[in-house]
């Protein structure tokens, strides 16, 4: 007999597509579905001519942020920069609407360690500079539209088995061309901003998605020779919580609630590569970079694994010019080597 869920219990189903960016729809004071904004998150992945790659991240929740993380590679993986340590480290920030821009900046110019982050409807800029000096300067323009899930759950089951209170995620993704320079050499890659609005008093390590549905989620983006840009997400996770979702400056590419992962691990921690079975006969590939391993990031977050690659598909001719992919996976939740999630 079919054992049916209860009441707004839609097993973890998302519900997933994409947008046009408008900076003050994403300003700290909007709401959706009734769910307040939790976090935002700064981040991207850059590289230098050298070949020299740098993953950086600065969260902002409501009026605070914490210190930025800068990773560069070396030949262990992606650890932490020790020229990061100089930047501003945290707390009270401004948040505003200025011109058109989605404005967020914090620290001490009269100190000398400061950031600031300006979003419009097309373009940004990103200043983060620390005691010793500029530490990053990028900007650029929009690659594509938006990407946006919804996720609606019950809490988990009790000692009777019997599921909770109702609750929600709903998560917007925005992905930027950039250039510019960190610690003063020329860099070019791509930016992201992501924000997850949830229920009042839920920040993301406590939500349903961290402790229990997620056991894979990458986003990346790709710009090729023929000037084209693909970017998206793909995840993998518990119950129907799976999608795949790409899209091009001309709109989506790929919408898929039926993915398969097939992963091939690099050791018990961290995986060499994931084949993404989307369901429309051209699977994805994410390979993770020789030294895409975010070390000490992942060690900081037990259970969890990060990795820097790059995603396409597997009979991908096009030629890529600059690329990011950020693959997260919680190795316990997935499948073992050679295995499918």
């Amino acid at each position: 007999m079919t054992v049916l869920p209860r009441r707004a219990d839609f097993q973890h189903q998302p519900l997933v597509g994409f947008f046009r960016p408008e900076a003050d729809q994403g300003a700290v004071t909007e709401q959706y579905f009734g769910l307040v904004l939790e976090g935002t998150w700064f981040y991207g992945i850059m590289r230098t001519e050298s070949g020299q790659s740098y993953a950086m991240l600065r969260k902002a929740v409501g009026y605070t942020t914490r210190d930025i993380a800068i990773m560069a590679s070396d030949e262990v993986g992606l650890r932490a920069d020790p020229r990061s340590r100089q930047a501003s480290i945290g707390g009270k920030v401004e948040r505003r609407l200025e011109d058109g821009y989605d404005v967020t900046a914090g620290g001490s110019r009269a100190r000398g360690a400061h950031f600031e982050v300006r979003l419009g409807d097309e373009d940004f800029t990103w200043s983060e500079t620390g005691t010793e000096g500029p530490i990053l300067e990028l900007s650029g323009r929009l690659a594509a539209p938006g990407f946006q899930v919804y996720v609606p759950w019950r809490t988990a089951a009790d000692e009777a088995g019997r599921t909770g209170e109702p609750g929600a995620l709903y998560y917007t993704s925005t992905a930027y061309l950039a250039e510019g320079t960190m610690f003063g050499e020329k860099v070019t890659g791509f930016f992201a901003v992501d924000q997850s609005y949830l229920p009042h008093g839920v920040d993301w390590n406590n939500s349903a998605i961290w402790n229990r549905l997620q056991g894979g989620w990458n986003v990346f983006a790709n710009e090729y020779d023929d000037g084209t840009v693909e970017w998206g997400h793909m995840s993998i996770g518990a119950d129907r919580f799976r999608f795949a979702a790409v899209a091009s400056q001309d709109g989506p590419v790929v919408d898929s609630r039926s993915v398969e992962a097939s992963i091939e691990w690099r050791d018990e921690e961290f995986v060499d590569r994931i084949v993404f079975d989307v369901g429309d006969g051209r699977p994805w590939e994410f390979v993770t970079d020789a030294n895409g391993e975010m070390v000490e990031f992942s060690a900081a977050r037990p259970g969890w694994s990060g990795h820097a690659g790059v995603l396409r598909r597997v009979d991908e001719q096009r030629r890529i010019v600059r690329h990011w992919a950020w693959q997260e996976v919680f190795p316990s939740r997935v499948q073992g080597a050679g295995g499918r999630a």
